[in-house]
């Protein structure tokens, strides 16, 4: 009996074994295998650009291209496709069957309201005798005239309670401008005390640190760029050829640069390649976050925003 439960036990321990084997496997799959982005795109006559962000061995991947004023962007997981919607193509889609739905809509049959009166004019329970209308056609003659008087004192006492109104207005609009020009005052003299206090500073700086370390880790390992260009005048090519050259010695290795001093045309070709792993980013985000500075920062920022 004894010797059953400890073979259950020791089949229990492998299993157990083999799946924290697996969770650590693709942990460490998911930290250490990098991203790996490509870019390629061309200039000219016909403009075109296409690119792959994939990872996991291509398991998992974010392809897009855009050629003649179209854009397509499409996800694969384990090969298997799925358009997003993205693409100019579905928006367009949706486009016309929305203006589909809105001329049937139009098109479709309405009562118009002659034809109601129409039908309320037929009804002879509505028609009235001639002598009655003339009746009462002229009382309501003698009592518009009586009217008249009392309309124009009404008038007068509309105008000017309608100036006292409008005087008011304009005060309380004034009295809301200088408020509001105070709390702008206050709300610029309070970031700039954030902005020159010492710690603020050194969160400033942590930022910067960590972005700049985060563009180092994420340049391309392969970067090739070829561009011919020229403009109408001559002169104003040679300035921008000039402009350029005073960067040549960074990229001579990757980048050819082509001028042409007869004619105005641009052209031109790139393609980059690199990769991102998570693990940098996560170890980027864990600085930032347990950083005291930047918390200290967040905090008085949040202050000047509750008092808004």
């Amino acid at each position: 009996m004894l010797h059953i439960l400890w073979v259950i036990l020791k089949i229990i321990g492998i299993v157990l074994l083999v799946i924290l084997g697996v969770i650590l496997v693709l942990l460490l799959l998911i930290l250490f295998l990098p991203i790996k982005y490509k870019l390629r795109g061309e200039m000219g006559e016909k403009t075109k650009m296409q690119g792959t962000v994939s990872w996991l061995f291509h398991l998992v991947a974010i392809s897009f291209r855009y050629e003649m004023k179209q854009f397509n962007l499409i996800l694969r997981i384990v090969g298997i496709p799925f358009k997003l919607p993205f693409s100019k193509e579905e928006k367009q889609k949706k486009k016309k069957t929305k203006s589909n739905r809105k001329k049937l809509k139009k098109n479709s049959p309405k009562i118009s309201k002659i034809e109601k009166d129409d039908f309320i004019d037929e009804d002879p329970g509505n028609k009235i005798e001639d002598n009655k209308n003339e009746s009462v056609d002229n009382i309501k003659e003698e009592s518009y005239q009586n009217n008249k008087t009392t309309k124009k004192s009404k008038k007068r006492k509309g105008i000017w309670l309608s100036l006292k109104e409008k005087i008011i207005n304009l005060k309380y609009t004034v009295r809301k401008f200088c408020d509001k020009i105070r709390m702008l005052i206050n709300t610029c003299q309070e970031y700039k005390d954030i902005w020159n206090d010492e710690k603020v500073k050194l969160a400033i700086h942590k930022i910067k640190e960590q972005f700049l370390y985060f563009l180092k880790h994420c340049k391309p390992k392969k970067f090739k760029m070829y561009l011919h260009f020229g403009l109408e005048d001559p002169a104003l090519t040679g300035q921008v050829l000039g402009g350029i050259s005073l960067f040549y010695p960074l990229f001579h290795k990757n980048i050819s640069v082509i001028p042409n001093f007869e004619h105005s045309i641009l052209e031109g070709s790139i393609f980059v390649k690199g990769r991102v792993q998570v693990f940098v980013l996560l170890k980027i985000f864990i600085r930032l976050y347990w950083n005291k500075n930047i918390k200290y920062a967040l905090r008085r920022l949040d202050a000047v925003k509750e008092k808004k």
